[in-house]
C-alpha cells in the first residue's frame, strides 16, 4: 500500500503516507503532561471491549490518517484513535512526531484483533529515512491506538472482539 512507502502518521504515530519533517519528541522518562485535547475536528465515537467503554477519535481521512496522535503532548490514560483504513489493507505506522509510547491495536473488517503492537516509543533524533516502520501481522481494516500499556490492561489481544459505530458520511455540498 502506498501507505507504507509515504508513511502515515499513527495516530501520533502516523501511518507511514507522506514523510515530511518530524516534530519534536519527549524524552524517554520525562514527566507527562495534562492530557492534551482531543482535536475538536475529529469525529469521536466509543470502542467496546468487554465491560469497558472508551472514547476514541476517528482518523478516516488520508489527512487525519497521516496526523494521527502526532505532535500532541499526551492522550488521556483511557482513550484512543482509532483509524478506518477504508478498506482491507496492509499498512505501516511510524512514531513521527510522537510525544508519548503507544499500542499499536490491529484490527479486522469483522472487528477482531489480529494482533497488537505493544510499547512502541517514540524516536527521538532520528530522522524519517530512520524511523523504524510497523506493520501489521496480516491485512486490517482498523488500527486503535492507545497509551503504551493499555491493550494488555484493557484485554485487546489477538482474536478479542471490539464493537464500535462509525458515524455516517456527510452527504457531499452539506
Amino acid at each position: 500500500m502506498l501507505y507504507a512507502l509515504v508513511a502515515l502518521a499513527i495516530g501520533g504515530c502516523a501511518s507511514a503516507s507522506a514523510p515530511a519533517d518530524g516534530g519534536s519528541v519527549r524524552p524517554r522518562g520525562s514527566v507527562q503532561a495534562t492530557p492534551s485535547a482531543p482535536n475538536p475536528g475529529l469525529a469521536r465515537t466509543s470502542l467496546r471491549v468487554g465491560g469497558t467503554t472508551i472514547p476514541v477519535e476517528l482518523a478516516d481521512t488520508d489527512a487525519t490518517r497521516a496526523q494521527g496522535l502526532s505532535d500532541r503532548e499526551s492522550l488521556a490514560q483511557d482513550a484512543g484513535m482509532l483509524f478506518d483504513m477504508g478498506a482491507v489493507t496492509s499498512p505501516t505506522f511510524w512514531m513521527k512526531g510522537m510525544r508519548f509510547p503507544l499500542d499499536l491495536v490491529w484490527i479486522g473488517e469483522d472487528k477482531r484483533v489480529v494482533g497488537v503492537t505493544p510499547d512502541v516509543r517514540p524516536q527521538p533524533g532520528v530522522a524519517d529515512s530512520g524511523l523504524t516502520l510497523y506493520p501489521p501481522p496480516s491485512p486490517i481494516r482498523y488500527v486503535l491506538e492507545v497509551n503504551a500499556g493499555a491493550a494488555r490492561r484493557l484485554g485487546l489481544g489477538t482474536g478479542v472482539s471490539v464493537e464500535f459505530a462509525l458515524p455516517s458520511p456527510t452527504p457531499a455540498g452539506r
